[in-house]
């Protein structure tokens, strides 16, 4: 946090409701400002707030209790500069939202009101009742709707600072674990690919229940090879097999004869397999 001051970057965003109530954003500043007093007055300080058990809670009760909240945790260590909703309570008007939150600016308790996550029209109607500071929404290049819905126009319409959250996406990392990043690129990549090939093999061209096709060459369209083993499949019976003449007793010690060429009845163009069984045509 330190470095990121002494690089200029003093506007630091947290929330009510990020972490538990022993351990969140306001105990994490005021272990910082408790260490390094003299950073206080560099930091802009903005907290979201206003989240009741059931959902926004823009309430002149809730407001209270989530400003007093943060102001206890902060302990004095640093004046809370920005307080926003962190999303607009359809059931309350809002001028008894902002009216609740001037008085703590009123006492210097609070900087400046800001506004989060909304539509260009709740802008347009929010600057009727109150100085609005910033407009706190997501932006970066996997979320660039403000820019065309009209939030960033009524935001430079009145003047107000935008403010993009999630800049570089949610974090998205490039790979799935930390470890990979000490492996080489080009050993990732191949991992991948092989990994995809296993994991989804290219289905064949001609699939059939009872050929496997193994890894040997592809025959031509005039020859084939008819070798071919008794393995059963342990899953159904084995069809019948049809037998082919053989030219003589030689050729039938030596194996298997290929059957007949002929235009009418052509070899199977498929790779051979543990079991190969003639179609008819």
């Amino acid at each position: 946090m330190r470095a990121a001051l002494k690089n200029g970057m003093n506007f630091w965003n947290g929330g009510e409701f990020y972490g538990t109530p022993e351990r969140n954003s306001m105990t994490l500043l005021e272990a910082y400002f408790a260490k390094y007093p003299d950073d206080a007055d560099k930091v802009v300080l903005s907290i979201k707030g206003a989240l009741g058990p059931k959902g926004p809670d823009g309430s002149p009760e809730g407001i209270r209790r989530s400003i007093d909240n943060v102001l206890k945790q902060l302990n004095g260590r640093k004046k809370l500069d920005i307080f926003e909703c962190a999303r607009r309570d359809p059931n309350v008007p809002m001028e008894d939202t902002f009216r609740t939150m001037q008085e703590y600016i009123d006492k210097g308790l609070l900087g400046g009101i800001s506004l989060s996550e909304v539509a260009p029209s709740t802008i347009h109607e929010a600057v009727k009742h109150a100085k609005i500071v910033a407009v706190e929404v997501e932006l970066s290049l996997f979320s660039p709707d403000v820019l065309t819905n009209g939030v960033a126009a009524a935001c430079a319409q009145y003047g107000i600072p935008l403010i993009a959250y999630s800049p570089i996406g949610r974090g998205v990392r490039l790979f799935a674990h930390l470890s990979l990043l000490d492996t080489p690129v080009t050993n990732l990549l191949s991992r991948d690919r092989s990994s995809a090939a296993t994991s989804n093999p290219k289905p064949t061209s001609r699939p059939s229940s009872s050929i496997s096709h193994a890894s040997t060459p592809r025959t031509s369209p005039t020859t084939s090879s008819c070798s071919s083993t008794s393995t059963r499949s342990p899953r159904r019976r084995a069809a019948p097999r049809r037998s082919w003449p053989s030219p003589g007793r030689a050729a039938s010690r030596a194996g298997p004869a290929c059957p007949p060429s002929s235009p009418s009845r052509a070899p199977p163009t498929h790779r051979a397999s543990t079991r190969t069984r003639w179609r008819s045509t």
